[in-house]
């Protein structure tokens, strides 16, 4: 088994201020995003358009006092196991010793990349992700929109909504360094 990259996510802490740390625990294995007729930029896989990908994990910890999954760990990052770029979660209810089975957290898509995810925790255990995707553009998957995850049930169930009014085109290679479209989103809530 495994994934064909042999990449993985792996999770470690800490309870006492970081001076020691458990042993890593494997969440999953990973299927690096990158868009089989996209060559490398600047030497790392990119999606369609040169958009340098990465397979940054997001993690939350439910803190919130009002919220019936307190302790939960939620985990969300990028995947091609399926064949083309998306969301997938995982969460451990027992502080990181064990991780469910991964899942999908963006709906529909087939054949268009969802990327770029980001997320948070608000203090009643509502989950929110948002990501990247290019599900309303099927015939070029270039036109993307922000679209917005959401669990009230500690990510058994999601649903979600695009949140952005137009889509933007892919634009890359604007800052000094080049490579980069911008995979620096963030998410917050109040």
């Amino acid at each position: 088994t495994g994934s064909p990259t042999g990449a993985a996510i792996f999770f470690a802490k800490s309870v006492n201020g970081g001076v020691t740390f458990s042993v890593p625990g494997k969440i999953s294995d990973v299927t690096p995003v990158m868009d089989p007729g996209a060559s490398l930029i600047c030497g790392r896989p990119a999606l369609n358009g040169g958009i340098r990908a990465n397979d940054f994990p997001v993690i939350g910890v439910d803190t919130g006092a009002a919220s019936p999954f307190q302790g939960n760990v939620y985990v969300a990052w990028n995947d091609m196991g399926s064949g083309d770029a998306e969301i997938l979660g995982s969460k451990s209810e027992n502080g990181g010793v064990t991780w469910e089975v991964p899942g999908v957290l963006n709906a529909e898509g087939a054949g268009t990349d969802q990327f770029f995810p980001w997320g948070t925790i608000m203090p009643n255990g509502r989950i929110g992700v948002m990501w990247y995707d290019r599900k309303n553009d099927p015939s070029n998957n270039w036109w993307i929109h922000v679209y917005l995850g959401e669990s009230t049930d500690a990510g058994e169930t999601w649903t979600q909504r695009r949140i952005t009014a137009n889509p933007f085109p892919v634009v890359v290679n604007l800052d000094t360094i080049g490579c980069y479209m911008g995979d620096y989103n963030q998410v917050t809530n109040n």
